[in-house]
């Protein structure tokens, strides 16, 4: 009996499965044949093995064959090993940055923005020819920026892991890579614009003064002297005014 030893693998979209370490069990040979009983010179070919599907799964039955008898070994037949089986593993597919965007916002104090996704969502190349695997994303809550500041080109982070899952007709093969929380995610940045506030004038006394035929009087700034409405809560925000001109 032929057998070998299957090597486990990842899903690949085929059933073919490598096998090692071929070798022919020693009590099949008759003693006094006048052959070599070895198995490098008993058969020729290459012994490949093969699942009836080749989805994702442990156990899997694995079927031999690719053997034929050389010459002088008439006597024999060949009868494979069926007690092979091989664990086929999902395959890892990649978030894809690229494949979202963010519309850009003005600041608000917060890390938070709306956010759409363009494509599958994922890294194509890691997706076996045109198999139906996409990302889905279950809310808003998924990125954050990684500060709340003003700026472009944005670095995005993964705010919550537990909001992403494999969809598709085919995502039982897959499975998405590992993320953690306050990672960046790479091709995926966004834009916070700065927040307008508008002067408050009554953050400002004049002092009263005689008349001078000119435009000029001594002003206090009382406050601020900016509006307190247009002002993030929690933030500090003042206006410096040049000169008294």
């Amino acid at each position: 009996m032929v057998t070998g030893t299957p090597t486990n693998r990842m899903y690949n979209g085929n059933t073919i499965i490598t096998i090692t370490n071929g070798s022919i069990r020693n009590s099949d040979w008759v003693s006094a044949d006048g052959v070599t009983k070895t198995y490098a010179a008993a058969v020729s070919g290459t012994l490949i093995g093969s699942v009836a599907d080749g989805n994702k799964g442990d156990g899997k039955t694995v079927t031999l064959d690719g053997l034929r008898l050389k010459s002088g070994y008439e006597n024999y037949r060949l009868v494979y090993d069926t007690g092979k089986t091989v664990d086929i593993e999902a395959k890892t597919v990649r978030l894809a940055g690229s494949e979202f965007s963010a519309t850009t916002r003005t600041y608000d104090g917060g890390k938070t923005f709306v956010y759409t996704k363009t494509g599958d969502g994922i890294t194509n190349s890691d997706v076996v020819g045109d198999e139906d695997v996409t990302l889905t994303v279950a809310n808003t809550g998924a990125f954050e920026y990684h500060d709340k500041n003003f700026g472009n080109s944005k670095r995005i982070n993964i705010k919550n892991k537990g909001q992403f899952s494999l969809g598709g007709a085919d995502k039982d093969n897959y499975k998405l890579e590992t993320l953690t929380n306050g990672a960046a995610v790479a091709g995926f940045t966004g834009q916070v614009d700065k927040k307008t506030v508008r002067l408050a004038g009554n953050g400002f006394t004049a002092t009263t003064r005689t008349y001078d035929g000119k435009k000029a009087f001594v002003y206090a700034k009382t406050g601020s002297g900016l509006n307190s409405a247009d002002i993030i809560s929690g933030d500090t925000v003042t206006l410096t005014v040049a000169s008294s001109g």
